[in-house]
């Protein structure tokens, strides 16, 4: 048997040393490699600090931000609130006035009059012109309404409805017991009292509509239409009117009957509510919007219905005598004087009750102190009140 032989051939050789020519070339590449990464690193430059990550940028905010570094700062502007929410309100800055307008009692505001017709706070006020030294605030002061009463709405709708149907003796009525429950002045009683009003008027003239108005007279031997009505305290036109008498009718037959409606006339006027309350009996009968004197120039006080004109002239400031309706009359179609009662010590004179060419400046302060009214409102009332009625003026 022949002996195994462990001597190794050529072949043999080479697999036995793969294993080592394995490991040289492994060397050898981390060799070249660590030599390769060695000069990179020392052919590159590089900074002992960390970079800041880079960030994508608008090119229209970096030119903002050029623009910026170059162009002064300007105050900021706010940032855009939020839909719903009100913008910042800037803080208050000290008004500066003009000198013309430092008076306190100067206005600057003239209305709805262009400048050049508003008179200079140096010049005399014109009546029925504004002047610069107006209040802006103006307007007829209003009592605050009370607690709306349950139903208000509704009732008022009713009463208007019942004075367009004629129905003049119900809408009194009805009228009448809203009104305790209601301020006086307030926006509810005005509008109470407009609707009253106009029911009373139209049954103290209605023939027929007697009401509480149906008093008579009967006609005794030397009667006359004046001393009539002075008895029982009327107008002689409201005479005539209850009668169905013309204009300037005075005949008068012995033992026929005549209306004489009611008396106990009584005009009570407050100049901050801009408003005249026609009182009969102690208790308002209609309301009237008014106009007053500026800067406190119309009176308070007592006075009786004086002179009471018909379309009268007027006498203006330069001497002028100034037909009715021609312009430049500044009294409209009825004038009624005011006088003071008798023993007043050093009463007010001149002043009157009257219309105006102007109705737009009823309820505001633009006389020399007279009251004024819109000519169709006048026109009632001269029709009313007789002469030597009361008249109140508050303030």
């Amino acid at each position: 048997m022949k002996k195994p032989s462990y001597e190794l051939d050529y072949d043999d050789r080479e697999y036995t040393d793969s294993g080592s020519r394995r490991v040289r070339l492994a060397a050898l590449f981390v060799l070249v490699a660590a030599l390769t990464a060695g000069g990179i690193y020392l052919l590159v430059p590089h900074h002992t600090e960390e970079p800041a990550p880079v960030q994508e940028t608008d090119p229209l905010q970096n030119a903002a931000d050029t623009l910026a570094e170059i162009t002064p700062d300007p105050d900021p502007i706010p940032p855009i609130p939020a839909e719903g929410t009100p913008p910042p309100q800037p803080d208050p800055q000290p008004e500066i006035l003009p000198e013309a307008v430092a008076d306190p009692d100067v206005s600057e505001d003239p209305g709805t009059v262009p400048p050049e017709e508003v008179t200079p706070a140096d010049q005399e006020p014109i009546k029925g012109r504004p002047h610069a030294s107006d209040p802006v605030d103006d307007g007829p002061r209003i009592a605050p309404d009370a607690i709306e009463p349950y139903g208000f709405a509704r009732n008022l709708q009713r009463i208007t409805e019942l004075l367009e149907s004629k129905k003049y003796l119900e809408t009194r009525r009805e009228a009448e017991k809203l009104l305790p429950e209601l301020t006086v002045n307030s926006d509810q009683w005005r509008k109470v009292m407009r609707v009253l009003g106009r029911a009373n008027v139209q049954l103290y003239f209605q023939q027929g509509q007697t009401g509480r108005d149906g008093a008579t007279h009967t006609i005794q031997n030397g009667d006359t239409l004046f001393r009539i009505a002075r008895q029982y305290g009327l107008s002689v036109d409201a005479l005539r009117r209850l009668n169905g008498m013309k204009a300037n009718e005075s005949k008068l037959l012995i033992g026929k009957k005549l209306r004489v409606g009611t008396s106990g006339w009584q005009i009570r006027i407050s100049k901050a509510a801009r408003l005249l309350v026609l009182e009969c009996g102690g208790k308002p009968f209609a309301i009237y919007d008014i106009g007053i004197g500026r800067l406190g120039r119309t009176p308070s006080g007592r006075f009786l219905i004086g002179e009471k004109l018909e379309n009268p002239s007027y006498q203006a400031p330069d001497g002028r005598t100034i037909a009715p309706g021609a312009p430049g009359n500044e009294l409209g179609t009825r004038w009624m004087r005011l006088n003071a009662p008798p023993g007043t010590e050093n009463p007010p004179q001149g002043y009157g009750i009257h219309g105006t060419a102007d109705e737009s400046s009823v309820t505001r302060p633009l006389s020399n102190g007279c009251i004024r009214m819109r000519n169709a409102e006048v026109e009632e009332l001269f029709l009313i009140v007789p002469v030597n009625t009361p008249v109140l003026i508050e303030e």
